[in-house]
């Protein structure tokens, strides 16, 4: 290797696979630590940390056989097994997008047979010799690959809404760049080129791969809960009421904006709150002998989720109406509870000195309500 090409683009090329590892590290700790698992969607994130934990693994090996090996078998058997990393870390990506919750996305079937061309040419990367050969089977890999990619992002975009739409985009926009770059320096790939093209290639690998794991980052940085698709559009309303009294502190109608607007539902709904909030002294009654967190009613078509108030406000219930059952509910009531309790704490410690007529001060949540629905 060219000695200027090592001092210019080793030092590079190792801040690169440290922020690459940062980058995969990141996208595992939001999906392990930070994002509701029970959301399923939220298993891109987990796809994510995956596939990149195998991608710069395979950098960083390939690292090793382009700077210290000079044993051509030893070479041979790290090449070799660079691309079993690829394979098992593309398996690994596909086989979490293949199920269920993101047949909405892309199809399963497309998915599944991505992943079997995937295998197929692994294989015959791994046991043909033949430099051409591999040439054409890695190009054929980059362009499904590509594809599918482009094709599954899009349509995430085109579904996704708010703040995740946007999040995705900047993702895909870096995760673009990120590949282009580890193009440019694959073997494989420059091989093909003079060898001052190869020194120009690898040179404009890194930056390419810095902005594009930076651009990455600001789209994952403090990403949102990923929830079901149509989430907003079946929510009906949400009360938040004082146990003490059985008086309502706060409500909010999801139902004026929602095209799913359905009068019969809301008569179901309007029957279990029937008499103001007396029609539900008995759900109060089966949540404070329960220790589920959250329980959840069945009426008729419509969903009642009823959640107490964490200690110091047990004095608080905290109740979601939709018109489907969807596991993004169970987020979305602990989401508003504990942004209420956050918000109006004080408040609600001493909520028996609050008169009555003074419950208009939480009408100012429906700015936070707001926000979330964005």
């Amino acid at each position: 290797m060219h000695e200027s090409l090592l001092y210019f683009h080793l030092p590079f090329l190792i801040i690169a696979l440290i922020t690459g590892y940062e980058i995969g590290g990141y996208f595992l700790y939001l999906y392990f630590f930070k994002s509701k698992k029970e959301l399923q969607l939220n298993k891109i994130l987990f796809a994510y940390g995956i596939l990149y934990m195998f991608l710069i693994t395979t950098i960083l090996i390939r690292t090793i056989y382009t700077y210290l090996l000079t044993d051509e078998a030893k070479k041979l058997v790290v090449f070799r097994f660079s691309h079993l990393l690829i394979f098992v870390g593309a398996a690994l990506f596909l086989l979490i997008l293949s199920s269920k919750p993101f047949d909405k996305i892309m199809s399963n079937k497309i998915t599944r047979l991505v992943m079997i061309i995937a295998i197929i040419n692994s294989i015959l990367l791994m046991t043909i010799d033949n430099d051409l050969f591999q040439i054409f089977i890695i190009f054929f890999s980059i362009s499904i690959a590509g594809i599918y990619l482009l094709r599954f992002h899009y349509n995430l975009i085109k579904i996704a809404t708010g703040n995740i739409k946007k999040r995705i985009l900047l993702i895909t926009l870096g995760n673009i760049l990120i590949v282009v770059g580890i193009i440019f320096q694959a073997d494989e790939i420059i091989s093909i080129f003079s060898y001052e093209d190869q020194i120009n290639l690898m040179l404009a690998s890194n930056p390419l791969f810095l902005f594009g794991a930076l651009i990455v980052f600001l789209g994952m940085f403090k990403f949102p809960a990923f929830m079901e698709f149509d989430w907003k559009e079946y929510l009906a309303s949400f009360y938040v009421i004082n146990n003490d009294n059985l008086y309502l502190l706060y409500n909010y109608d999801f139902t004026k904006s929602s095209k799913y607007r359905d009068e019969h539902l809301e008569t179901d709904i309007k029957k279990v709150l029937s008499k103001g909030v007396l029609g539900i002294s008995q759900i109060f009654s089966n949540v404070a002998h329960t220790s589920d967190k959250i329980q959840v009613i069945k009426q008729g078509e419509s969903n009642i989720l009823v959640s107490k108030g964490d200690h110091p406000y047990d004095n608080i219930t905290f109740i979601l109406l939709a018109y489907s059952n969807m596991n993004s509910y169970l987020y979305l009531i602990n989401k508003l509870k504990n942004d209420f309790q956050e918000t109006y704490g004080s408040i609600l410690i001493n909520l028996n000195l609050l008169p009555v007529e003074d419950y208009g001060i939480f009408l100012n949540f429906d700015k936070e309500i707001q926000t979330i629905l964005r």
